[in-house]
């Protein structure tokens, strides 16, 4: 038997954090459906920020990217804020802040016509541990 570690699902460990801080429905991983989305409320959305890959024998060097929409300009600016200082906080034994490609900048949805702010960040994060069999091919 031999173990192995597979990666993490990042965007879901980021989301899962910050869902503790925000109500229900605000932090997502995917664009909500156009016809119920209200451009007026706050709306952070998860991202796999790409370039993610192994850094050590059971973490991951993963690269999330945050966008957080609100009707008002300073207000979506205040919560990314937040958010951003929120993930450089997280130190556990399972996820720890490594560096940021930039602080939230302000990049409207001009489409929809929200402001919004986005950035990148870095974060080493543990992957699964599981051990596996021998496989052999069969044909």
């Amino acid at each position: 038997m031999t173990e192995i570690v597979l990666p993490p699902n990042h965007v879901a460990e980021v989301i899962r954090l910050l869902s503790q801080y925000f109500p229900k429905g605000t932090v997502r991983a995917e664009e909500p459906d156009s016809s119920t989305y209200d451009t007026k409320s706050l709306l952070i959305l998860v991202k796999d920020g790409g370039s993610s890959k192994p850094a050590a024998h059971t973490y991951w060097s993963c690269m999330t990217t945050i966008e957080v929409r609100h009707g008002s300009r300073s207000e979506a600016k205040k919560v990314a804020d937040t958010v951003d200082a929120l993930l450089r906080a997280e130190l556990k034994d399972d996820m720890s802040y490594v560096g940021s490609l930039n602080a939230p900048t302000y990049d409207p949805d001009l489409e929809l016509n929200v402001p919004a702010y986005s950035f990148t960040q870095e974060h080493y994060i543990r992957g699964t541990k599981t051990s596996v069999e021998a496989l052999t091919a069969t044909n």
